[in-house]
C-alpha cells in the first residue's frame, strides 16, 4: 500500500506540516506557501491578478466603513431622540449621551470573525 504525500512539504498526508487556506474567489484549498493575501483576503495565484484583488478588498473596506459609521451615528441619534440619555452620562465635548454601539454584522463578516 503506497502512502499519499503532500505535494508542497513531500509529509505523509497525517503528518503535513502546510498551513491551508481557501481561495476567496475560487474556493480552493491552497496552502500558505502559494497564496497571496490583503487585509485579510486570502486568493490563489492562479489566474486572479493581485491589482485587481486588492482593488475589491479595498471596495469592500470602504462599503464597510461607510455602513459602520452611517450605524454608529443613527444607533447614537436614536438614543438621543428616544430619550435615553436622560439616565447616561454625557460626554462633556459633545454634549451628547455616551453610548454603547452595536457592530453591525457585515462589519464582523468582513473582519472574519
Amino acid at each position: 500500500m503506497k502512502k499519499e504525500n503532500c505535494p508542497y512539504c513531500f509529509e505523509e498526508i497525517k503528518n503535513c506540516i502546510c498551513r491551508w487556506n481557501t481561495c476567496a474567489e475560487c474556493g480552493k484549498r491552497i496552502p500558505d506557501s502559494h497564496a497571496s493575501e490583503y487585509r485579510g483576503r486570502i486568493w490563489c495565484e492562479e489566474g486572479h491578478d493581485f491589482d485587481e484583488q486588492v482593488a475589491k478588498r479595498d471596495f469592500e473596506r470602504q462599503e464597510v466603513m461607510a455602513e459602520t459609521e452611517h450605524s454608529g451615528r443613527s444607533q447614537i441619534d436614536g438614543e438621543w431622540r428616544n430619550g435615553g440619555y436622560k439616565t447616561m452620562k454625557i460626554d462633556p465635548h459633545t454634549g451628547r449621551p455616551i453610548t454603547k454601539i452595536k457592530e453591525p454584522i457585515r462589519l464582523k463578516q468582513y473582519e472574519g470573525r
